[in-house]
């Protein structure tokens, strides 16, 4: 079980500690978070058929101070049938601003360079 910078970095923990070894539910918001263990339970017994591993879903993420916010998540087998690798992208409004300010910002300078 690993935890890389950016879960940290959404999820606002300080240290991988937190959350490994740690139930995944923990992470879930809104109505699916009373029944994710259930899911995985599901998943366990009956595999893939009776899953969301392969699909994206758009869902609630709880963050350690207890904010929910929109996201992306995806499941997929990890390779050697090692377990389970999702990965999330986080769709909050702040979230979307930045990464459009990103985007954007290359092309501010170049206009603002050509007006000079």
């Amino acid at each position: 079980r690993k935890v890389n910078q950016t879960v940290l970095d959404i999820f606002r923990y300080e240290t991988k500690d937190a959350l490994v070894g740690k139930n995944i539910s923990m992470l879930v918001g809104g109505g699916d978070a009373a029944n994710h263990d259930s899911y995985l339970k599901r998943f366990k017994d009956q595999g893939k058929s009776a899953s969301q591993i392969g699909k994206q879903r758009v869902l609630y993420s709880r963050r350690k101070d207890g904010t929910e916010f929109p996201c992306i998540i995806g499941i997929k087998r990890a390779p050697k049938n090692a377990g389970l690798v999702g990965w999330i992208r986080d769709m909050s409004e702040s979230s979307i601003q930045i990464t459009n300010i990103s985007l954007l910002d290359p092309v501010d300078r170049v206009l603002d360079d050509a007006s000079f």
